[in-house]
């Protein structure tokens, strides 16, 4: 399971994510005028700090699950083979 959520990562969720978070980046420097950045990305009464270090580590626990070597336990690709061929029974 560990390899499918690596590859639909490395595929797709990402490049997504990444983008989420530039966005966000931009949001709390960009609008700061007197405030600290961890001022402004404080959410409620969440202190800024606690909400960095929360977002820093989602993305630091994301690129360890996609970058972490391990062994291929998929068969292969399965988009040029016959439904049921792709499945050993066995």
């Amino acid at each position: 399971m560990l390899e499918a959520v690596a590859n639909r990562l490395r595929r797709i969720y990402f490049a997504l994510l990444t983008v989420l978070l530039l966005a966000w980046v931009f949001r709390v420097t960009a609008f700061v005028v007197s405030d600290s950045v961890f001022e402004t990305a404080a959410v409620g009464g969440f202190p800024g700090l606690a909400v960095v270090v929360v977002i820093a580590t989602f993305y630091a626990i994301l690129l360890a699950i996609m970058l972490w070597p391990r062994d291929r336990e998929a068969k292969e690709e399965f988009d040029d083979e016959e439904i049921g061929d792709w499945k050993d029974t066995s």
